[in-house]
């Protein structure tokens, strides 16, 4: 097993204080077991696809699939922006700069599955933070930990960031 701690201490500028604290476990899981549920999910994703279920999710050859940029869910309420990020926010014809920019990447959890974009939590968290502050929804049906951390990454290398969260949830250990 390999386990690595993480500590920081962020200030936002508005002048509120973040602790952050991670702990990664990795336990004895083979390359093949994490090869074999990619694969199953990208079977998923062909499916539904072909089947013509949904234009929400495309495969992607780094992260297995991805959102597709400017969608809306066939069966579900929710939709992504123009980055391919689940909208957490209503979008506005003025942007204003934001103060500080934060991107949280995970799960469904951080999706925000089987919720109408105004109801998951980011987009909450986003409503309260108003105007100063602008949220990115980085969250992906059925992601592992691994594939949430690779995705935060790519986003933070591309994008100006000022906190990067990257929320985990114990169901992920075992994908």
């Amino acid at each position: 097993m390999f386990e690595f701690d993480f500590e920081a201490a962020v200030a936002h500028p508005s002048g509120r204080q973040f602790g952050v604290h991670l702990t990664f476990l990795w336990g004895n899981r083979s390359l093949a077991d994490a090869t074999a549920t990619i694969e199953k999910y990208q079977g998923l994703v062909r499916r539904r696809r072909q089947d013509g279920d949904t234009d929400y999710l495309r495969l992607d050859p780094d992260l297995g699939w991805r959102n597709v940029s400017s969608a809306t869910h066939a069966r579900w309420p929710y939709s992504t922006n123009d980055l391919g990020n689940r909208r957490s926010g209503p979008d506005v014809s003025t942007p204003v700069e934001p103060n500080c920019t934060i991107a949280i990447s995970g799960n469904s959890y951080v999706h925000g599955d089987e919720s109408c974009d105004e109801d998951t939590w980011v987009w909450q968290l986003q409503d309260r933070f108003a105007s100063d502050t602008l949220i990115h929804n980085l969250g992906t049906t059925a992601y592992s930990t691994d594939q949430s951390y690779l995705r935060l990454r790519e986003f933070v290398a591309e994008n100006h960031v000022d906190i990067a969260v990257l929320a985990i949830t114990s169901t992920d250990i075992f994908r």
